[in-house]
């Protein structure tokens, strides 16, 4: 996965959240960032694949725990917020 993907989704996703007025969609670009910030975890993970470091497969490991916590939480909040939201509608 290239930098300029990343980078797109994490600055595109924060830009069209800023400017949305509905909740909903904010969350929902708010999300495409978010990715953003999961994949960076991922092409960590991956980039030490391919190191010649002793200790890549624990770095590997603890990449991998580090993008699934943050998708858990992510997803734990995210259920939360919209379930505010529709709780107000």
């Amino acid at each position: 996965m290239s930098t300029e993907t990343r980078s797109s989704a994490i600055g595109v996703g924060a830009i069209l959240a800023v400017t949305q007025t509905d909740i909903k969609r904010l969350l929902a670009y708010s999300s495409i960032a978010h990715s953003g910030y999961m994949l960076v975890g991922l092409t960590a993970m991956t980039a030490l694949a391919h190191s010649n470091d002793n200790n890549r497969l624990g770095f590997q490991e603890a990449a991998l725990q580090g993008v699934l916590f943050y998708l858990a939480a992510y997803t734990l909040m995210n259920l939360a917020v919209f379930a505010v939201v529709v709780a107000r509608e």
